[in-house]
């Protein structure tokens, strides 16, 4: 018998990992809004940055329309003249049709002569609480007025509140007094921040300042930096204010009567700001707190003009704000945001980023993967080539669907018009017909995200470390997935595509089955021959295989989109296209049935290596959907986690209990005692001594288990480490070390009860790790984290053993 000292850990895979979804965001074709002036006697139009447009209901009848500042130079008499207008919007600005401009009437509030405007409005709120958006303006003298709305777009003269100088850089709303009306929060350049209380009745106080911060030496640059929240959760709402003039970020909390204390810091600048910070408050990890997103363009490290975007977590509720965690983007983006956006782009039920400015990756948003504040790189909404650089984009509900649509204005439009792009129910909405991502790791079943049809394992395919989470593993001649989808058609013209990411673990592979289709007769077959693709599309004329492409990189991860229709067959790489067959004739055979990834419909032609995010389309994908595919989703491998049924540590110092440190089998000390251990205490016993952990239905397994310990033995023997029935009769499992050999016995079940080992000796005196699983006829061995042995079709399963464990 052998003396050893063992502590252990046992678990089996039972925890549902939650699925990080993903839609990919979709936009309709740019629609333009004419905008009609009220003055026929015009020379020429004067621009003015679509940052002072407002898209809000004016008129309460439930879609955006547009308020806006508009300058032309009066042709009888040369004199500039300025219309503060709005514009109502009529069947979402359009006829229709996507790109027909329709004139839109424009309802003037004010008409200024003769004046210079910078960049100081028309700015919105509900100032009379009367349930409508008021307009306000800072006129040429620095006065600031107020509209008051009627409720149907119907204006009052302007109303003075305040006197806020030649120069303010924007408005911002909010309660700061608590007393339940909207105040008006001043920001300026180099002034710094101001505040005029809301007495109610169309009543203001004095103008007070909040800080004397300055916030930009150029008050030309617009972004949004000065925010209004509550980040300490004391129901007030606070001032945040990142000056790049100072050495940090900081915030000012509110006492709840308008009066605010000392500075908080949030964060240290990284570099020399170059006059331009952006931020923005949302919750972004969906913990109840206000976390903040900013921007800054900076010289940082010796580098120029150089755009970081960051994410500071509120990290207690209070106010405390951790380290920035910066954003990924592609190394070549240029620019700097001048406005985000929170909103649920991708319709996953959580919360994204949208980033708008001059920046040449257009319209942007960050994927705020699964609300967990973890996101994926940038990805263009608008390509920069249809939205201007100097605009800021607006959001709103112009179209009266529910979704939010974005507003610019856009070259080579006239002063006069301005573009909207439509939010569309995400493009592959009827077109993605079975996304499986592969990252439900304790579960047989494979989880469709898109539709009711699902798929399971076989033979042993399993998860491991996947391009993005999890995916699956082949690592055998009969492993595979089966995926059901036999509820969907080819498209038009015989309209499919496949996109999924592949690691190829073998060079000189045989048409290497990474996906077919199972139907009567030979149907479409994807697979590698020395790491080449290789296809047969079953059912067409002449059908053959054919090398497509490139060669795979062998022990990496390689994007791969298949389309095919109308008789041309295209593959992408990498989001490159990289083959194209044309001139196919006949139908793809394509019949009831399902897919199977990791072997031909026929069982043969094994795939060794992993699959991820495998999606079928019955549409033919387009270059830019197949490059939308390849950056989908960001290279973030993980391992599962699984949740132990029972953990015993050792590491207490009591004499005659095992405990268990996540559930209620406590075990007791027969003989055995608390000794040394790997990490501190463990378990000692003699050869002669056992622990007895009950009868418990934790460790009553059948078709799946796995147990994992570390072990250190004195001398060679034989000894039970754990056991399912310790006499010896009628046993279901049984982990031992036999001869300096770590073994694994199944018993009650199994047809051919037996017992395997890992081949690699363990040394008497040295502590090893020892983990076994079994599961869908499999079982495999790891020493010290290196898989050992892998034994395959095991028939039957072990049946539960209610008698006592040990």
């Amino acid at each position: 018998m052998k003396n050893f000292t063992v502590p252990f850990r046992l678990w089996v895979g039972l925890m549902l990992l939650p699925f990080l979804g993903y839609s990919q965001a979709k936009f309709g074709e740019v629609q333009v809004i004419q905008l009609d002036t009220l003055a026929s006697d015009v020379s020429s139009f004067t621009y003015i940055d679509t940052y002072t447009d407002q898209l809000v209901d004016i008129d309460g009848d439930g879609d955006a329309d547009l308020v806006k500042l508009i300058g032309y130079l009066r042709a009888s008499d040369t004199v500039q003249v300025y219309e503060l207008v709005w514009a109502e919007n009529i069947d979402g600005f359009s006829t229709g049709s996507e790109c027909n401009p329709l004139t839109t009437p424009l309802h003037v509030i004010d008409t200024f002569e003769d004046v210079t405007f910078t960049k100081t409005g028309p700015f919105v709120a509900d100032l009379d609480d009367d349930g409508d958006f008021d307009v306000l303006h800072i006129q040429a003298n620095g006065d600031l007025v107020w509209y008051s709305n009627n409720g149907s777009g119907a204006f009052s003269s302007s109303f003075s509140i305040a006197q806020v100088g030649l120069k303010p850089y924007y408005l911002k709303f909010g309660d700061l007094n608590s007393d339940s009306h909207l105040d008006i929060v001043v920001v300026t350049g180099k002034d710094g921040v101001y505040w005029v209380p809301n007495l109610g009745s169309g009543q203001f106080g004095s103008l007070t300042q909040i800080t004397s911060q300055i916030i930009l030496s150029n008050e030309d640059i617009i972004t949004e930096i000065v925010q209004i929240a509550d980040f300490n959760q004391d129901t007030y709402l606070d001032i945040l204010v990142p000056s790049p003039y100072d050495t940090s970020a900081v915030w000012y909390p509110n006492t709840g009567t308008g009066t605010f204390q000392s500075p908080v810091s949030v964060y240290s600048h990284l570099g020399s700001i170059d006059d331009n910070i952006t931020t923005h408050v949302m919750d972004v990890d969906q913990d109840g707190d206000i976390d903040i997103i900013t921007s800054e363009f900076t010289r940082y490290q010796g580098v120029a003009d150089t755009m970081y975007v960051y994410f500071l977590e509120n990290t207690d509720g209070a106010g405390t704000f951790g380290s920035p965690v910066q954003l990924p983007y592609p190394s070549d983006y240029v620019g700097a945001y001048g406005r985000f956006f929170d909103v649920d782009i991708d319709e996953d039920g959580d919360l994204d980023l949208v980033g708008g400015g001059a920046t040449n990756y257009g319209l942007v948003y960050f994927e705020n993967i699964g609300g967990s504040a973890v996101f994926d790189t940038v990805k263009t909404l608008i390509p920069s080539d249809t939205y201007n650089y100097s605009a800021f984009p607006l959001m709103g509900d112009i179209s009266g669907d529910g979704q939010d649509d974005f507003y610019f204005y856009k070259p080579p439009l006239s002063f006069l018009q301005a573009a909207w792009y439509q939010a569309c129910t995400p493009s592959y909405t009827n077109e993605l017909v079975g996304h499986w991502a592969f990252d439900n790791c304790q579960d047989t079943v494979l989880v469709n995200l898109v539709g009711t049809q699902q798929g399971e394992l076989v033979n042993g395919a399993s998860f491991d470390l996947g391009y993005a989470n999890q995916g699956l593993e082949f690592s055998s001649s009969t492993e595979q997935a089966n995926l059901h989808d036999s509820t969907w058609t080819l498209g038009n013209n015989d309209a499919v595509s496949y996109s999924f990411w592949v690691y190829p673990q073998s060079a000189n592979g045989n048409r290497e089955t990474m996906l077919s289709r199972n139907t009567n007769g030979t149907s479409l077959i994807l697979a590698l021959t020395n790491l080449r693709p290789i296809y047969f599309l079953g059912g067409t004329n002449g059908a053959a295989w054919t090398f497509a492409g490139n060669a795979l990189t062998q022990n990496a991860w390689n994007h791969l989109v298949f389309t095919y229709a109308n008789g041309t067959l295209t593959l992408y790489q990498d989001g490159v296209q990289t083959y194209q067959q044309t001139g196919i004739t006949g139908n793809l055979n394509f019949g009831e049935g399902h897919h199977t990834l990791g072997l031909r419909y026929d069982d043969q032609k094994p795939f060794l290596g992993r699959l991820d995010e495998v999606r079928f389309f019955n549409t033919e994908l387009t270059s830019t959907d197949a490059a939308e595919e390849y950056s989908r989703v960001a290279f973030a491998p993980a391992e599962c986690t699984y949740t132990p049924v029972a953990y015993y540590a050792g590491d207490d110092c009591n004499a005659d209990t095992a405990f268990d440190g996540v559930g209620a089998q406590d075990g007791l000390l027969v003989g055995a005692s608390k000794g040394t251990g790997y990490l501190g205490t463990g378990f000692s016993l003699d050869g002669n001594d056992h622990i007895n952990l009950g009868q418990g239905a934790s460790l009553d397994f059948t078709d799946a288990f796995s147990v994992a310990y570390w072990v250190k033995t004195t001398m060679t023997g034989n000894g039970v480490v754990l056991t399912d029935n310790y006499d010896g009769s009628n046993f279901s499992y049984t982990v031992f070390v036999q001869n300096g050999l770590a073994r694994l016995g199944l018993g009650n079940g199994i047809p051919v009860a037996s017992n395997y080992g890992i081949p690699t000796a363990v040394n008497d005196g040295a502590w090893h790790h020892v983990a076994w699983t079994y599961g869908e006829g499999t079982v495999r061995g790891y020493l010290d984290g290196q898989l050992e042995v892998t034994v395959n079709n095991i028939p039957g399963a072990i049946l539960p053993n209610t008698t006592t464990d040990t």
